[in-house]
């Protein structure tokens, strides 16, 4: 079974954190997670889809397959978005705290309509 992917980007505020926990604390509705989190648990995300985020952007396995984990299925079911092993750039750090887009393996400032 194919989804289709929606053209559409996720355009938000970029908050990371190497610790999914501590990142939880600070996110507002719309912004765009990125974290660090091997094997992401449902208890992690539940605390992303409570926040109200746009989506979120791991630089690491959210399934490794060690053993199962209902992480990114909860996100999925909530509706948010998940870029799995995203390569970090360079200018990652930089955008922090700014807004960005990110559509299909691009990101970068938001276009103005």
């Amino acid at each position: 079974m194919s989804r289709r992917v929606s053209a559409r980007p996720v355009v938000g505020t970029v908050r990371l954190d190497r610790r999914t926990k501590d990142l939880v604390k600070r996110l507002q509705p719309g912004d765009v997670a990125v974290i660090d989190h091997r094997d992401l648990d449902p208890v992690a995300a539940e605390g992303l889809i409570a926040a109200g985020i746009a989506a979120v952007v791991n630089v690491s396995q959210s399934i490794s397959g060690r053993y199962p984990n209902g992480g990114p299925i909860r996100l999925l079911r909530a509706g948010i978005p998940l870029l799995d092993r995203a390569t970090p750039s360079p200018s990652t750090s930089s955008r922090r705290g700014r807004r960005s887009a990110w559509r299909e393996g691009r990101s970068g400032a938001p276009r103005s309509s």
